[in-house]
Formats: structure tokens, C-alpha cells, sequence
């Protein structure tokens, strides 16, 4: 079953639903002999999307580091490829919460030419609050500022 995170022609609408985005530009050993991204590295920028995104929200619960704002651990990443991204292509990487859980959370992201118009790739990534190497419920604090990001 495909992954869909937006009805066929309202991908507009849903871009508009992220509050977060960070341009970049893939690196000519990220691509593949067809001459476009290699799909393995998808998750990695994912995964720098998500980190980046947490970081930005100031975790109140932080540990000193070298420990992540907002610690987790991903425990399912879906992906579904829409259309090819190339090399020093200028792109951005976009990152919302979906759901929020008492020790879990949804997250998705989405990858588009730059100013956000051509969908290129999508993603949903289940994540688990990690504290002290277990998972645990995400703090009043932390509950709090999620809880203002859900769209």
C-alpha cells in the first residue's frame, strides 16, 4: 500500500501545513549512474531534517552534549518517491509533527524544489522518546511545545 500523506492534487495545501524547512543541495557522490539521487541517502536527509527541526525547538529537557534536543529514537521511517531529485539541485526539506503519543511521536517530511512547489519525495518517521537508554513519556515540557506543532 502506497504511502499518502495529502489527496492527489492538494499537495499545495499540505506543503503549507509544515512550519519548518531547510534548504540544501545534493552532493555529486549522492548520485547514482542514472544521474540522480541514490535513493538510500532519502533517510539520511531525513534524519538531518528531523535532528536540525528538534534542535531548532529549543528542548527545555535537554542533557548536556553531546545529547539531542528532544532525545528519540526513529522505529519506522515510510517513504514514498514522487519524482527524482539531481545533483547541486537546489531543494528543501521539510519536517512536521503529525501525531504526538505519551512516549511517541509522527512525523513528517517532505522534499521539494526550492520554494516548496514540486513534491519530490515523502516520509513518515515514528519516533520514541529515549531517556537513559528506554524509552519514556516526553515531559510536561516537551509534550507542551509538540503539542503547539501538531497541524
Amino acid at each position: 500500500m502506497p504511502l499518502e500523506l495529502y489527496a492527489p492534487g492538494s499537495e499545495a495545501e499540505w506543503l503549507r501545513s509544515f512550519s519548518w524547512s531547510a534548504p540544501f543541495r545534493p552532493r555529486f557522490f549522492e548520485t547514482d549512474a542514472l544521474g540522480h539521487v541514490s535513493n538510500v541517502f532519502y533517510t539520511a536527509y531525513f534524519e538531518i531534517a528531523r535532528l536540525d527541526f528538534f534542535n531548532s525547538l529549543g528542548d527545555p529537557d535537554r542533557e548536556p552534549p553531546p545529547s539531542l534536543g528532544f532525545m528519540h529514537n526513529a522505529v519506522e521511517i515510510t517513504q514514498r518517491f514522487v519524482r527524482p531529485c539531481f545533483y547541486d539541485e537546489a531543494l528543501e526539506v521539510h519536517a512536521r509533527v503529525a501525531s504526538l503519543g505519551r512516549s511517541s511521536a509522527t512525523l513528517e517530511h517532505a522534499i521539494t524544489s526550492k520554494g516548496g512547489s514540486d513534491v519530490r519525495t515523502v516520509a513518515r518517521v515514528a519516533i520514541v522518546c529515549m531517556k537513559r537508554g528506554r524509552s519514556a513519556p516526553w515531559s510536561d515540557a516537551q509534550r507542551a511545545i509538540l503539542t503547539a506543532l501538531l497541524r
